[in-house]
């Protein structure tokens, strides 16, 4: 994730599956990438394809997790982190979820 800068880029698509989320990112320079967040607990896109970015954090706890622990109990002693990608124009999460690690590499 060195490599990547993620102000004034792009997700195209996400998909997920059991366990993992694959988002295809395009950046300020119009390369992709592959981001993937492995052991995948939950996540929620509101408008995220689309959306340009202005900045992307990663947390250890947040209201959102908070919220998916209450209705998954079983889930909370893993170690997981919240992966959050923030709107450009308002600063909202556009994106956020809950896993182990996060990869990217480009297309």
């Amino acid at each position: 994730m060195k490599d990547l800068v993620i102000n004034d880029g792009e997700i195209e698509k996400i998909s997920s599956a059991a366990g993992y989320l694959e988002i295809i990112f395009k950046d300020w320079r119009e390369d992709k990438w592959i981001l993937s967040i492995d052991e995948l607990i939950a996540f929620e896109s509101i408008g995220a394809e689309g959306e340009t970015l202005g900045s992307f954090i990663i947390e250890e706890q947040n209201e959102y997790k908070n919220k998916i622990l209450k209705l998954m109990p079983e889930e909370e002693n893993l170690k997981t982190n919240v992966f959050v990608f923030k709107s450009a124009w308002n600063d909202i999460p556009v994106l956020q979820a809950i896993g182990k690690s996060i990869n990217a590499k480009p297309m």
